[in-house]
């Protein structure tokens, strides 16, 4: 192999690498970062009202079904109702209805809110991403090592 081919390959490696270490970063963050913007960030009690699996088949790929869970809160004024999906069955499984739950919204637009258990099961994401990560890196810079 030569030296032109090498630094190609290692570049088309690095890129690969920043690209998923920002891909890790916002999937592993986003609801942080949405409780970040709230003008005035809030916090309360919540309570589970509904856990469900979301049927999405389509025959022509892999279906997916995410669980829904559906939440209400009180702002102090009236009840608000919000749902988020999740992949995460394990940490699911946990969860009943009428379980309480921690919510974070904003005070000026109260619909805004996020629970506690989706900023948590973010940060049970890094290690998952890594390792596919890994499974993916790993080979190519093996590969590479062996073609030099």
């Amino acid at each position: 192999m030569e030296t032109e081919e090498i630094v190609i390959l290692v570049g088309i490696i690095g890129t690969g690498v920043v690209i998923m270490v920002l891909l890790m970063w916002f999937v592993s963050t986003n609801n942080r970062r949405i409780r970040q913007r709230f003008g005035e960030s809030a916090e309360t009690s919540g309570t589970i009202v509904d856990i469900r699996i979301e049927r999405d088949y389509h025959p022509e790929r892999q279906s997916y079904e995410p669980y829904v869970i559906t939440y209400s809160y009180y702002d102090g004024k009236s009840m608000h109702e919000k749902s988020f999906k999740t992949g995460n069955r394990k940490q699911v499984h946990k969860l009943k209805i009428s379980d309480r739950l921690i919510v974070y919204y904003d005070r000026q637009k109260p619909d805004d809110a996020v629970a506690a258990v989706q900023i948590e099961w973010e940060k049970s994401m890094w290690w998952k991403i890594l390792i596919g990560f890994a499974v993916i890196i790993i080979p190519a810079v093996i590969a590479t090592f062996c073609l030099m």
